[in-house]
């Protein structure tokens, strides 16, 4: 919660936010500092902690915010394909796999640093809840898009697109990872 009042305050806290949820996207929570955020958004270190009591709060709230937002994103997927007369659980698979170069999904962006995490941490609290969510939003656009797949096969459909989505952020789409991608979605019809 911003300790500063006022419509300046807001502002400067939701560009202190935009600003770590690219570079800890990009570099990862443990490899970005407090100074270099606060650079990135012309102001010195100092001021941050007028926004923000610590770095893990920090953390915490972008993850929060980053799974929010992914949420949304496929939630309006699943609806646009729905109105498209398309299979909206295999249009959102395509769609998140479209985009996991990106590094737009947020289990994948910061699993490098729930990896290990204390489980007291915010930042891993926030991140177990998020990825819980975001697997109860995929089972259910899998419920509403009728009856096929099985929870056992919903399971692994999870677990295969966090994989590829892997491989496709670090590696692009080379040739080999393109057979995985097409073997997870051909798989789905």
């Amino acid at each position: 919660m911003s300790r500063c009042k006022g419509s300046k305050a807001d502002a400067t806290r939701a560009l202190i936010l935009d600003a770590a949820a690219r570079l800890f996207s990009k570099f990862g929570v443990n490899e970005v500092s407090i100074a270099r955020i606060m650079a990135e958004i012309g102001m010195t270190n100092g001021g941050f902690y007028k926004y923000f009591g610590s770095k893990e709060m920090l953390a915490a709230e972008v993850c929060r915010l980053s799974f929010r937002k992914t949420q949304g994103i496929w939630e309006a997927q699943a609806a646009r394909a729905g109105l498209a007369s398309e299979n909206p659980y295999r249009y959102l698979i395509t769609q998140y796999l479209d985009s996991a170069e990106d590094g737009r999904c947020a289990i994948v962006a910061f699993s490098h640093d729930a990896v290990g995490a204390p489980p007291e941490k915010l930042f891993l609290k926030s991140y177990r809840e998020g990825t819980r969510v975001l697997f109860e939003t995929l089972l259910s656009v899998a419920r509403a898009s009728g009856p096929g797949r099985t929870k056992e096969q919903l399971l692994v459909d999870f677990s295969a697109m966090l994989g590829t989505a892997l491989l496709r952020r670090t590696f692009g789409v080379e040739q080999w990872v393109q057979e995985i991608e097409r073997a997870l979605l051909d798989q789905l019809d």
